[in-house]
């Protein structure tokens, strides 16, 4: 079966919707677990890194880290 670009764009637009509903579920989970100003300050520092102009360089494996380990840090901080 053979999908136009139409039925491709509306699969799309369906897998968008259902990611950002899961997301902001997840979000929400978060929020209750570990409060509000703690998954804020996390939210900030990711959307930080998805921003656009750093989007185009590769996101490599130090960074990752290193990012990983301050969101652990804040997230064990939240827990005392």
């Amino acid at each position: 079966m053979a999908m136009t670009v139409a039925d491709l764009a509306e699969h799309i637009i369906s897998r968008r919707r259902l990611y950002a509903l899961a997301l902001a579920a997840d979000i929400e989970l978060l929020r209750r677990g570990h409060g509000e100003s703690v998954v804020e300050g996390a939210l900030r520092m990711a959307d930080e890194v998805a921003q656009p102009k750093q989007a185009t360089q590769t996101l490599n494996a130090e960074h990752a880290r290193e990012i990983a380990d301050a969101l652990s840090h804040v997230m064990a901080d939240s827990a005392t």
